[in-house]
Protein backbone atom coordinates (compact mmCIF):
# COMPACT_ATOMS: atom_id res chain seq x y z
CA UNK A 1 0.00 0.00 0.00
CA UNK A 2 1.33 3.42 -0.92
CA UNK A 3 1.47 6.28 1.57
CA UNK A 4 -0.90 9.20 1.22
CA UNK A 5 2.01 11.60 0.56
CA UNK A 6 3.46 9.33 -2.14
CA UNK A 7 0.12 9.10 -3.96
CA UNK A 8 -0.43 12.85 -3.60
CA UNK A 9 2.99 13.52 -5.15
CA UNK A 10 2.30 11.24 -8.12
CA UNK A 11 -1.18 12.67 -8.70
CA UNK A 12 0.03 16.27 -8.49
CA UNK A 13 2.86 15.58 -10.94
CA UNK A 14 0.51 14.12 -13.55
CA UNK A 15 -2.13 16.79 -12.97
CA UNK A 16 0.42 19.51 -13.74
CA UNK A 17 1.16 17.83 -17.09
CA UNK A 18 -2.40 17.20 -18.24
CA UNK A 19 -3.55 20.77 -17.66
CA UNK A 20 -1.53 21.74 -20.73
CA UNK A 21 2.11 21.76 -19.66
CA UNK A 22 3.35 18.62 -21.40
CA UNK A 23 5.99 17.85 -24.00
CA UNK A 24 5.62 15.91 -27.21
CA UNK A 25 9.21 14.85 -27.82
CA UNK A 26 9.90 11.38 -29.14
CA UNK A 27 13.66 11.87 -29.50
CA UNK A 28 13.57 11.80 -33.30
CA UNK A 29 14.92 14.99 -34.86
CA UNK A 30 13.69 14.33 -38.42
CA UNK A 31 11.39 16.86 -40.06
CA UNK A 32 8.52 14.37 -40.02
CA UNK A 33 8.86 13.80 -36.29
CA UNK A 34 9.25 17.50 -35.57
CA UNK A 35 6.01 18.24 -37.42
CA UNK A 36 4.26 15.36 -35.64
CA UNK A 37 5.30 16.90 -32.30
CA UNK A 38 4.12 20.34 -33.36
CA UNK A 39 0.81 18.90 -34.54
CA UNK A 40 0.42 17.05 -31.22
CA UNK A 41 1.09 20.32 -29.38
CA UNK A 42 -1.79 21.90 -31.30
CA UNK A 43 -4.09 19.11 -30.08
CA UNK A 44 -3.50 19.97 -26.40
CA UNK A 45 -6.63 21.26 -24.69
CA UNK A 46 -5.30 23.26 -21.73
CA UNK A 47 -7.49 23.70 -18.70
CA UNK A 48 -7.35 25.72 -15.52
CA UNK A 49 -10.87 24.72 -14.50
CA UNK A 50 -10.37 23.67 -10.88
CA UNK A 51 -13.37 21.32 -10.87
CA UNK A 52 -11.91 19.37 -13.81
CA UNK A 53 -8.50 19.24 -12.14
CA UNK A 54 -10.04 18.11 -8.85
CA UNK A 55 -12.03 15.39 -10.62
CA UNK A 56 -8.87 14.20 -12.37
CA UNK A 57 -6.93 14.10 -9.10
CA UNK A 58 -9.67 12.18 -7.32
CA UNK A 59 -10.03 9.72 -10.17
CA UNK A 60 -6.29 9.12 -10.51
CA UNK A 61 -5.96 8.72 -6.74
CA UNK A 62 -8.71 6.08 -6.75
CA UNK A 63 -7.12 4.19 -9.65
CA UNK A 64 -3.70 4.23 -7.98
CA UNK A 65 -5.19 3.03 -4.68
CA UNK A 66 -6.97 0.20 -6.47
CA UNK A 67 -3.78 -0.84 -8.28
CA UNK A 68 -1.66 -0.55 -5.14
CA UNK A 69 -3.76 -3.19 -3.43
CA UNK A 70 -2.31 -5.71 -5.87
CA UNK A 71 1.37 -4.76 -5.73
CA UNK A 72 3.94 -2.51 -4.04
CA UNK A 73 5.10 -1.35 -7.49
CA UNK A 74 3.25 0.58 -10.14
CA UNK A 75 4.25 1.94 -13.53
CA UNK A 76 2.27 4.80 -15.06
CA UNK A 77 3.32 5.58 -18.59
CA UNK A 78 2.57 7.35 -21.80
CA UNK A 79 4.16 6.34 -25.07
CA UNK A 80 2.16 8.31 -27.63
CA UNK A 81 -1.00 7.83 -25.59
CA UNK A 82 -1.50 7.18 -21.88
CA UNK A 83 -1.78 3.75 -20.31
CA UNK A 84 -5.07 2.40 -18.94
CA UNK A 85 -4.95 4.06 -15.49
CA UNK A 86 -3.97 7.48 -16.83
CA UNK A 87 -6.47 7.36 -19.68
CA UNK A 88 -9.31 6.32 -17.37
CA UNK A 89 -8.58 9.23 -15.02
CA UNK A 90 -8.50 11.66 -17.96
CA UNK A 91 -11.72 10.35 -19.47
CA UNK A 92 -13.54 10.53 -16.12
CA UNK A 93 -12.46 14.17 -15.73
CA UNK A 94 -13.06 15.20 -19.34
CA UNK A 95 -9.38 15.85 -20.09
CA UNK A 96 -8.02 15.24 -23.57
CA UNK A 97 -5.69 12.26 -23.98
CA UNK A 98 -3.54 14.57 -26.13
CA UNK A 99 -2.56 16.45 -22.96
CA UNK A 100 -0.13 13.72 -21.84
CA UNK A 101 3.61 14.00 -22.41
CA UNK A 102 5.05 11.53 -24.92
CA UNK A 103 7.59 8.91 -23.92
CA UNK A 104 7.11 9.42 -20.19
CA UNK A 105 7.25 6.80 -17.46
CA UNK A 106 6.63 7.06 -13.72
CA UNK A 107 7.85 4.21 -11.53
CA UNK A 108 6.23 4.05 -8.10
CA UNK A 109 7.40 1.81 -5.28
CA UNK A 110 6.27 1.82 -1.68
CA UNK A 111 9.16 4.21 -0.88
CA UNK A 112 9.80 6.41 -3.93
CA UNK A 113 8.73 7.82 -7.26
CA UNK A 114 11.02 8.13 -10.27
CA UNK A 115 10.10 9.79 -13.55
CA UNK A 116 11.61 9.71 -17.02
CA UNK A 117 9.95 12.52 -18.96
CA UNK A 118 10.64 12.35 -22.68
CA UNK A 119 12.43 9.93 -24.97
CA UNK A 120 15.61 8.51 -23.46
CA UNK A 121 15.59 10.87 -20.50
CA UNK A 122 17.19 9.63 -17.29
CA UNK A 123 14.98 8.84 -14.33
CA UNK A 124 14.71 11.60 -11.73
CA UNK A 125 13.58 10.87 -8.20
CA UNK A 126 10.69 13.20 -7.43
CA UNK A 127 9.79 11.67 -4.06
CA UNK A 128 11.55 9.45 -1.58
CA UNK A 129 10.70 8.19 1.90
CA UNK A 130 14.21 6.80 2.37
Amino acid sequence: MFSEKLIETAVNWWSERVTGKCTHDNGDRSNTSTFAGLFADLMIEPTNDQSIIDTYKKSLTNHILKASGKSNNLCLSCDYSPDFILSMAAKEAGISLHNYPWKTTMLITDKEIKVSEGYGQPYQTIYSER
